[in-house]
């Protein structure tokens, strides 16, 4: 690819949040034009400085104009962000579980960037400009595909045109499949 995205760890800070974690975890990215850049946290000391800054890229879209990862927010809470040229952009919580202990990470991204993907409290989820975060157990129930007791879990990529989604999912109800192992998770 023509940009190159990472993550890193200041391992000569010796400074540590009160959880251990260093307080130097960034996340950057590279093209050959502009060579190595940080990209922005969501905030510069999450609770005051009380825990440590926390951001990482894990993907990028094919076209390079999207990154999507976490960020810790002022709360010192994770959530899913996404970069672009104009700078980072928290995607929040799904509906029905913004909690205190609520998290989102972005996994994956369309080939231009406009549809994201992730998973989080709650389960798997899609993004758009116009929708928002949406369930992705919520978006298959109400084109009513029966699900069959299976709950999304995580997405873990989107093709380039959106339509397809890869991810895992689990059945609480148990039992055992075709193969006699445990009926617990299943790739879509």
């Amino acid at each position: 690819g023509n940009v190159i995205i990472g993550n890193t760890v200041d391992l000569a800070a010796s400074n540590q949040d009160v959880n251990g974690d260093a307080i130097n975890v960034g996340a950057f990215r590279w093209d050959a034009a502009s060579g190595l850049s940080q990209l922005p946290d969501l905030v510069a000391a999450p609770l005051n400085g009380a825990i440590g800054r926390a951001t990482s890229a894990l993907d990028i879209s094919r076209d390079g104009s999207t990154i999507v990862g976490n960020s810790r927010g002022g709360d010192g809470r994770t959530q899913a962000v996404y970069w672009r040229a104009s700078g980072i952009q928290a995607l929040g919580f799904l509906p029905g579980f913004d909690t205190a202990n609520a998290l989102t990470t972005a996994t994956a991204a369309s080939g231009n960037g406009s549809i994201i993907g992730g998973q989080g409290t709650g389960g798997a989820w899609l993004w758009g400009a116009t929708s928002g975060m949406q369930s992705v157990q919520s978006l298959l129930q109400n084109a009513g595909i029966s699900l069959n007791g299976y709950t999304f879990s995580d997405l873990n990529d989107i093709s380039d045109t959106g339509e397809f989604i890869t991810g895992s999912a689990f059945n609480d109800g148990g039992g055992l499949d075709e193969f006699g192992l445990p009926r617990v998770v299943r790739g879509y």
